[in-house]
């Protein structure tokens, strides 16, 4: 009796442990099982649960396995319910599947063979590519609802880094994340984590198919969704984020090292061996087009003057994972190339001119992952080219037809790239464009009639970061979409370009210089003898207010305060001719004020029938500590109530 009311005991145990086990599961799938705290206004998907796992085994042999649920809240986490898993030559899909749940968590469909379409990725002229991905997705509509994708990659070759993020955008909320890293115990792996409440991972040993491996897990549980920290520099990593890097890999035969920069560095110069030959015809072509350059800084002009006229950048991720040049003879004959082929060629071209050149890695764009000095790793997306001089290092930007000699742009200015040398990698710093090379200088003259029309007059030269713009309309729009863009970019009620005129000066801090004749209809107000205007017609900074979730002071604020990415100077002289009869009755005080974000001043004369307005505005790049947020905002409130500041013209 004892035994069968023991028995009776383990096997009742045994099946509601199994329904808890079972209940449990299943509770994932339930959009009511969502912690509270997760369903912030901010949310609009909340990923349930996250599972990577990486594992190296040699070399060239990686595999990566995710399995992830989550939970679409609303419209806007839609794209949560579609899948893309990228493949090529070098990475094949071993298993790709998906299935589909409803609010209550009940199990609605699964993805079928014929659900997963099989796309190229880069399908127009300027681009070339060999990857693939296979693409499905979910239309069910019916919020909440939640979606379960797994897939499986298989590599043989690679580069030896991963990076990991649990929320990738802000507006995901996570429950729980998991990233796991597997390597035999005898490579090196280093590692860097970012606002990690516990950066080191959990690390274990575990023997499979009788070699013993390392395990290194990182995790994270209860992330709200949330609203990016206003003014702050995008040049930091500032959401939880790991970085693994393998000492040793392998990409089609070519092996290299994550040792050092040094080591990297010889691994792509190897790469680029050989690719730098020309036809013996063409090279007799460049060298005279350059016989009667009298320096050495003339000929790279000259050759960089030819490379811009004569070749079209087109996207080619081809060969050895996108990361080989194409050979400069093929970019010779074919006239265009991507970044790589493109900056070979013109290091092939000053090659037979005696010319010293190095090709530059660099991880271009305001978003992508700036390099990490004490973690080294391929953090690359683009390729240009360092040309030293005696004075200082050139930098030529070989995908583009409008740059000048020597312009870095904020694409791959002011940041750490790894130049490739014979002897191997070196970090270097491109140049940082600061107020006093990215000025906007305007002198307009406007004439005012009695009913508050006016015309105008503008000059204005836009140098250095604040050229991008402008010197890009005048390089490739044509007048339609300049007048286009124009029309919708002036802060003015009614008004009718006249004419437009720009000119371009290719520069190392180049340059625009734009001429306007503008009509502008009731650009004063009129009440009876007296006419109210605003002498700020075309620089008036509109200040908006961070919310609470923008500005951190919600909650402890984490991010430095930066007033804006980009240092500038704006200085406007302002020209007005009164209308005959009228004189001012009232002018604004004359502002001026400093702060550790710039300077800004504001005054308003009179001389004779004219009345001068002159405006100069520093702001400065610098990252300040993080309770700097409302001394910030006063500098920025009291700028826009200087720049609304009215005069009273009153009929004589």
């Amino acid at each position: 009796m004892r035994l069968k009311i023991v028995l009776v005991l383990f096997f009742t145990t045994t099946i509601i442990h199994a329904q808890v086990l079972k209940l449990d599961k299943t509770d994932i799938y339930k959009a009511a099982t969502i912690p509270n705290e997760l369903l912030t206004k901010q949310a609009s998907a909340v990923m349930r649960e996250y599972n990577e796992t990486y594992t190296y085994t040699a070399p060239d042999k990686a595999t990566s396995r995710i399995r992830y649920i989550v939970t679409i809240l609303k419209k806007e986490g839609e794209k949560w319910a579609e899948c893309g898993v990228f493949y090529n030559k070098l990475r094949k899909i071993a298993h790709f599947s998906g299935k589909l749940y409803d609010s209550e968590g009940k199990f609605v469909k699964k993805l079928k063979s014929s659900d997963i379409q099989d796309i190229a990725i880069g399908s127009d002229s300027d681009f070339a590519t060999d990857h693939r991905a296979k693409v499905a997705e979910f239309n069910f509509g019916q919020f909440p609802y939640t979606v379960e994708f797994e897939y499986e990659t298989a590599c043989n070759s690679q580069i030896g880094m991963e990076s990991w993020s649990p929320q990738t955008i802000p507006t995901l909320a996570v429950e729980n994340a998991s990233f796991e890293v597997r390597t035999p115990h005898t490579e090196t792996v280093r590692f860097k984590t970012y606002n990690f409440d516990k950066p080191e991972p959990v690390t274990l040993k575990q023997t499979e198919d009788g070699q013993l491996y390392n395990i290194y897990q990182w995790s994270a549980q209860n992330m709200k969704a949330f609203t990016p920290e206003a003014y702050t520099s995008n040049s930091k990593i500032s959401q939880p984020t790991v970085i693994v890097v393998m000492e040793h890999f392998k990409m089609q035969g070519y092996e290299g090292s994550n040792a050092t920069w040094q080591e990297l560095g010889k691994f792509f110069y190897q790469l680029n061996q050989g690719r730098d030959k020309l036809p013996e015809p063409f090279v007799a072509q460049i060298k005279e087009l350059v016989k009667d350059c009298p320096t050495p800084l003339s000929k790279v002009e000259k050759l960089y003057d030819y490379l811009q006229k004569n070749t079209r950048y087109v996207s080619i991720q081809l060969g050895i994972g996108g990361l080989q040049p194409f050979p400069a003879t093929d970019v010779c004959s074919k006239k265009y190339g991507d970044c790589k082929g493109l900056t070979n060629f013109m290091y092939a071209m000053l090659k037979e001119i005696n010319i010293p050149s190095y090709y530059t890695l660099v991880g271009a764009g305001a978003d992508h992952l700036p390099l990490q000095n004490d973690l080294v790793g391929d953090y690359f997306n683009h390729v240009f080219l360092a040309v030293p001089m005696e004075q200082d290092t050139v930098w030529l930007e070989c995908t583009s037809q409008t740059n000048p000699v020597g312009y870095c742009s904020d694409f791959t200015g002011d940041r750490e790239v790894l130049m490739i040398t014979p002897e191997g990698g070196k970090v270097v710093r491109t140049p940082s464009y600061k107020e006093k090379e990215n000025v906007q200088l305007r002198k307009a003259v406007l004439t005012l009639d009695t009913e508050g029309g006016a015309t105008a007059e503008l000059e204005t030269r836009y140098s250095g970061l604040q050229h991008d713009l402008p010197g890009a309309l005048a390089s490739h729009s044509n007048e339609k979409d300049v007048r286009d863009f124009l029309y919708r970019q002036l802060k003015l009620s009614s008004f009718e370009i006249k004419n437009m005129n720009y000119a371009v000066e290719k520069k190392r801090i180049p340059s625009v210089v734009e001429k306007l004749s503008l009509s502008i209809n009731k650009y004063a107000s009129k009440s009876g003898k007296r006419l109210f205007i605003q002498p700020n017609v075309f620089n008036k900074y509109a200040f908006t207010m961070p919310s609470i979730e923008t500005s951190g002071e919600q909650k402890t604020r984490r991010s430095e305060v930066v007033a804006h990415t980009m240092a500038y100077t704006d200085v406007d002289s302002i020209e007005w001719q009164l209308p005959e009869g009228y004189a001012l009755e009232h002018t604004p005080e004359p502002v001026k004020f400093q702060s550790r974000f710039g300077d800004y001043e504001a005054t308003v004369k009179t001389e004779g029938t004219k009345m001068i307005y002159t405006r100069r505005m520093v702001v400065n790049n610098k990252a300040h500590p993080s309770n700097t947020l409302t001394e910030l905002m006063d500098f920025y409130k009291n700028i826009e109530k200087s720049d609304k500041a009215k005069v009273v013209l009153v009929s004589k």
